[in-house]
């Protein structure tokens, strides 16, 4: 199902006049020892005699430090006449231009960071990859700069890339020739905001409503390819187009993934939101294997459209990529945006009601193990540093938010108004070009409400009290179970990882290794070869290990690895030992109210979306 003729001309775009704008000029065919010559012109500006330079020292959406700035070498600012002027390195992200009245270009080169020693902590789906004749991820902020003061002002990229390269970007283009294109963004915030990855055609597309939603895959050991992908996203995507009222406030997204054989810099894989693309990085393995996981952050991924990109606060809205203000509204942007991608397959029957209630009880879980008296606007604010460690708690809480809220205003509203009919009221009110003011969001929502939503952000998301889950599940006729220590097998406890040569799991940590770890003996790079006889692989992992926590405490286990001896020879190894049950988190569990009420039956079909 490819559809590359087809979405170039949906994206032909006229060019931009001359007056006032960034010419970025990128070369790919002159890759020099991985680094990629780029040029920036600065067309009809009026400059004061010194000005900055600056990289992003933060992206939307990554709420970690990057410091993209030192990517860049050789960095030069030049006269129209070609002269070269004088330039001071201030720190990692910014460089002060003297006499820049006189400034016409600058040019330097910019390295990848996906095998750059420096900046490989920098997560893959918000990094670049130079890849000669191969592949390009660009993530454009990590490739190009912007003046201070000018991140306002729109950008024409032309590029130049081999010609049996294509270059997948939701940015509208217009052809130049076949090794070459420019690509148009209306400022620097939406051009970081629309990816380009450039890699031997593999696409496809289809129509969610007014928008076209383009699948570009990357995968050299041709595991996945573009069609696979569509297949299994497709019912996702137009489950999330009629949830979202079926006008989104795109006209083109990109689903770009890059699959990678080899293990990440950072040691993760996953995914980066863009208001207009989510970028994925996986490990280059069987499609069985990843297709949960893609459906999953897909689902999640593109309900962005909505949040932040038409509902956001001014500190979103007038983003400061070197020193970013942070909203307190992380449970809006990724709770309620997690809980709306795990409701919408419900609501459409992409997963079944015990299925849903199932994601519920997982959550519960993964949220025990972060700080739950710790006030969620407070996180928010502090997610960049003092709460750094507690930051990912905002897909697991900060869903179980949005669920509590949702019910509670099917409650109120006597099944009328849900999160998604506020989604659509938010975005009524707001919109992509208008801000909302953080301090206000809670007070403005009351007032589209109900008084008594008020107090549950005063309590529950301002405050430090647990989420009244017995309560706002209880409307729907669910039963809520508190907390409980449970015994469980471990596996150890080792950080694990895939061993891209073989798709099997290996071992890639043993910091945290608990007693049964030990005992075992696990070594970093020990590749698991089986489990008590069962042969164990990435896409059979779960069904061995169902049967490896079946088993009783103390019985006997064997598990075969694969190991490199003192001489760099593989061999197998046999671990030897004995099951040893642990006590897990303090997690409470959800499960369906045998004999729920009549008014409960009645949420809860609206909640469902069941006839």
């Amino acid at each position: 199902m490819k559809h590359i003729l087809l979405f170039v001309h949906l994206l032909f775009f006229s060019a931009l006049s001359n007056a006032q704008q960034y010419k970025v000029a990128i070369d790919l065919t002159r890759v020099v020892s991985d680094r990629v010559p780029v040029e920036i012109d600065f067309v009809d500006f009026d400059f004061p005699e010194t000005i900055e330079f600056q990289m992003p020292k933060i992206v939307p959406g990554t709420y970690s430090i990057s410091d993209f700035g030192r990517a860049l070498t050789d960095f030069k600012a030049f006269s129209n006449e070609g002269i070269e002027l004088e330039v001071n390195r201030i720190d990692d992200n910014r460089w002060s231009i003297n006499s820049a009245d006189k400034l016409a270009s600058v040019k330097y080169l910019v390295d990848d960071t996906f095998d750059s020693m420096e900046m490989r902590e920098i997560f893959e789906p918000g990094g670049t990859n130079i890849e000669k004749d191969v592949n390009f991820v660009i993530n454009t902020f990590g490739f190009i700069g912007y003046l201070e003061t000018f991140s306002k002002y729109p950008f024409e990229i032309s590029v130049i890339h081999p010609e049996f390269l294509y270059g997948a970007s939701p940015m509208k283009r217009e052809i130049i020739s076949k090794t070459e294109e420019t690509f148009f963004a209306d400022n620097y915030f939406q051009m970081t905001d629309s990816p380009i990855m450039y890699s031997v055609p593999d696409t496809a597309s289809v129509m969610i409503g007014n928008t076209r939603v383009m699948v570009s895959v990357y995968s050299p050991g041709e595991k996945v390819n573009a069609d696979f992908v569509m297949k299994i996203v497709e019912p996702t995507l137009k489950g999330a187009g009629d949830y979202l009222g079926g006008v989104l406030p795109v006209e083109n997204y990109l689903i770009m993934i890059y699959l990678t054989k080899s293990h990440t810099g950072s040691g993760g894989y996953g995914a980066l939101e863009h208001s207009y693309s989510t970028v994925f990085v996986l490990p280059d393995v069987s499609g069985d294997f990843l297709a949960q996981t893609i459906v999953d952050v897909t689902a999640h991924e593109f309900f962005h459209i909505i949040t932040p990109l038409t509902i956001h606060s001014e500190e979103i809205g007038n983003y400061d990529f070197i020193n970013p203000k942070m909203s307190k509204h992380l449970w809006l942007y990724e709770g309620v945006t997690e809980y709306s991608s795990m409701h919408m397959q419900v609501r459409h029957g992409l997963v079944t009601p015990n299925e849903f209630l199932e994601v519920i009880n997982e959550k519960l879980d993964f949220a025990s193990d972060f700080t739950d008296d710790l006030p969620f606007t407070e996180m928010s604010l502090g997610a960049l540093e003092k709460y750094e460690g507690e930051y990912a708690n905002v897909y697991e809480k900060g869903a179980l938010i949005g669920m509590c809220l949702d019910l509670k205003l099917l409650e109120l509203s006597d099944g009328k108004i849900g999160v998604q009919e506020l989604l659509f009221k938010l975005s009524e009110t707001y919109g992509i070009e208008r801000s909302f003011l953080d301090k206000n969001l809670f007070d403005e929502i009351t007032e589209l409400t109900y008084p008594e939503i008020r107090e549950f952000f005063t309590r529950y998301v301002e405050g430090p009290e647990s989420l009244p889950y017995a309560e706002c599940l209880g409307y729907v006729g669910v039963d809520y179970y508190q907390p409980g220590e449970v015994l469980v097998n471990s596996l150890g406890n080792v950080g694990m990882g895939i061993d891209a040569g073989s798709d099997r799991l290996m071992v890639v940590g043993t910091e945290g290794m608990n007693n049964f770890g030990k005992q075992m003996g696990y070594r970093e790079g020990d590749v698991f070869v089986s489990i008590n006889g069962s042969p164990v692989n990435v896409d059979n992992f779960q069904k061995v290990y169902a049967n490896f926590l079946a088993l009783k405490d103390g019985d006997k286990v064997t598990i075969v690895v694969l190991r490199k001896n003192k001489k760099g020879i593989v061999k197998e190894k046999r671990l030897k030992g004995k099951v040893t049950a642990v006590v897990s988190a303090n997690v409470g569990f959800v499960q369906w109210k045998p004999n729920p009420t009549e008014r409960q039956l009645m949420i809860r079909k609206i909640w469902l979306n069941q006839k």
